[in-house]
């Protein structure tokens, strides 16, 4: 497993300072630990990088505490004689190489031209029904005007039938009648 590879955003991320750990046992934790410690024996010698890749990939949620790893109020590293304590304090930034950028950034570009793609799709079959039901609609536009066209002469041919001629002739004799 090489994370810069495999998981570049774990390594964008900052470290975690695992020198000090508290944590409440669940089955889920001890799984994500056991993990931990089998990629620090197989695959990594930085378990700051393992633990981050990890306890991201188990969903678990961290609470960090932002210290020194030489001193706080829980814990005072011995430091020898003559040493350059000021090398060795946290710059604050993130730990991931520029190979695990360029492979999240070429991972994010996958994924958006794989959305475009999709949504090129989405477009494409949505213009196929809106051409399929504005050409229903122009056939019964068609529809409508030819039964408007036709009902004048339907009107016509009903008043000149013979029995719409008798019925009128009833009609009005029964209207006299009254």
């Amino acid at each position: 497993m090489h994370y810069a590879h495999d998981h570049p955003d774990s390594l964008t991320k900052r470290p975690y300072w695992t020198a000090m750990l508290a944590r409440r046992r669940s089955e889920r934790l001890d799984s994500a630990m056991s993990t931990w410690a089998t990629h620090v024996l197989r695959y990594s010698r930085r378990d700051q990088l393992s633990a981050r890749h990890v306890l991201d990939e188990s969903g678990l949620s961290v609470n960090a505490i932002e210290i020194e790893n030489f001193e706080s109020p829980w814990h005072t590293w011995p430091i020898p004689l003559h040493r350059r304590v000021s090398q060795g304090r946290s710059t604050g930034r993130a730990a991931g190489p520029l190979i695990a950028d360029l492979r999240s950034a070429e991972r994010r570009a996958r994924e958006a031209e794989q959305a475009k793609f999709e949504a090129e799709v989405t477009l494409a079959e949505a213009q196929g029904e809106l051409d399929r039901l504005q050409h229903y609609l122009w056939e019964r536009e068609d529809y409508v005007k030819e039964l408007l066209a036709n009902k004048d002469s339907e009107i016509e041919s009903i008043h000149n039938s013979t029995t719409w001629r008798l019925a009128s002739r009833l009609q009005k004799l029964l209207r006299r009648r009254k």
